[in-house]
């Protein structure tokens, strides 16, 4: 069975599990190894099918703590999971193109200015991003990203490339988070553009740093527009499975789940 299909068959089992109360508000999923043996279904299915939970509002991850069954609807879960990811698409193209227009020359500037201590932090970014990653630790894998990402801003030793780096990263902080998860779980190759920068800088080339980050920057957007694709197809495919079901399968089960108020009926 094609993952995509896995993913949202665990969707709607979780959907169910908490529109029946057998999950309920507060109460925290089980472990992902642990869903994956009772849901007969890979861990990386898993977690695809707990990130568009988390998406819909449905379910809201604490770091050291696991996801939790949301007691209310968050902001985005109260209206369509697709008109939501239909508007996180064109805010990432956005926010895409706003990178693109800096990051590379701020690569570029690094390369040209960068000493030894610039060169040792990338180094150590670098190194913890290749770890994380390997180990699946996304959380970690974040926190290094970001850290590689400020040393070349702070490579260029200007203070204004510097605050309009910090400004930029921090809008896309959930673009960053959400292109690491979904490439923790495919072959880990995130590390092999950053390599390519790292060498591009350590070596003072300017031309190669800034077309290393440039092509990175496009294999991120196409990575999470492939992952909208994907969510937006899982939500049609719920939504039309509810539509479905129609009010004779609602009122047997007890109590309705609308993907547009993202809540079980009271």
């Amino acid at each position: 069975m094609p993952h995509s299909k896995v993913s949202d068959r665990i969707v709607r089992q979780l959907q169910h599990r908490i529109a029946t109360g057998e999950l309920k508000p507060g109460d925290r999923l089980p472990p992902e190894r642990q869903l994956a043996t009772s849901l007969g279904a890979s861990r990386a299915s898993v977690r695809e099918a707990v990130r568009v939970l988390e998406l819909s509002g449905l379910v809201s991850p604490r770091h050291g703590e696991g996801t939790f069954v949301q007691a209310r609807p968050t902001a985005a879960a109260g209206k369509s999971l697709s008109q939501f990811l239909q508007r996180e698409r064109e805010r990432l193209v956005d926010l895409s193109q706003a990178r693109l227009a800096l990051e590379p020359r701020l690569a570029s500037l690094a390369a040209e200015h960068a000493n030894r201590d610039d060169i040792e932090r990338l180094r150590q970014a670098l190194y913890a991003e290749i770890n994380n990653i390997r180990g699946h630790d996304v959380e970690g894998a974040l926190v290094a990203d970001r850290a590689f990402h400020l040393a070349i801003a702070e490579a260029t030793h200007s203070p204004t490339f510097m605050m309009l780096h910090t400004y930029l990263s921090d809008l896309v902080a959930d673009i960053r988070r959400e292109a690491i998860f979904n490439e923790s779980r495919r072959t880990p190759a995130r590390h092999v553009d950053h390599q390519a920068i790292f060498k591009a800088i350590a070596a003072g080339d300017a031309s190669k740093a800034e077309a290393a980050m440039r092509l990175h920057l496009k294999h991120v957007e196409g990575l999470l527009i492939d992952a909208l694709q994907a969510y937006q197809q899982t939500a049609a495919g719920l939504s039309a499975s509810k539509r479905a079901r129609g009010p004779r399968a609602r009122q047997k089960s007890g109590s309705a789940f609308s993907l547009t108020g993202l809540r079980a009926a009271d």
